[in-house]
């Protein structure tokens, strides 16, 4: 399963096309994602920075303090730019711009991945 933490529903959508091929969770921000996380650990994160409410920093510090979740890859895909130095305590694996994004580029990654 991958979790899609996005709270723009167009972004949603453009993801439910170009992953349709896998099992899919989404949810709207970091309290809904974290029960998700608690009741069923995806194999991967795909996650907006900036969502409605707190930014997804809550969610990635959450997952920092159990060990068996920080190990879970995390793709960012948002239209903040942050700081390489911001992001290494996490499991960051890549990070993509909105703006530019190649959807043949996201899938690719994911591959790798689940």
């Amino acid at each position: 399963m991958i979790l899609i933490v996005e709270d723009n529903k167009t972004w949603q959508e453009i993801y439910a096309r170009i992953l349709s091929e896998y099992d899919l969770t989404f949810c709207r921000d970091d309290i809904e994602a974290i029960k998700i996380i608690d009741q069923n650990p995806p194999q991967l994160i795909v996650l907006d920075i900036l969502l409605n409410g707190p930014t997804a920093f809550g969610l990635l510090n959450e997952l920092q303090s159990y060990p068996h979740l920080a190990k879970i890859p995390i793709i960012i895909v948002s239209d903040v730019k942050l700081a390489q130095s911001r992001l290494e305590e996490y499991n960051i694996v890549k990070v993509f711009d909105k703006a530019t994004l190649n959807p043949l580029d996201l899938r690719k990654e994911i591959q790798d991945y689940v």
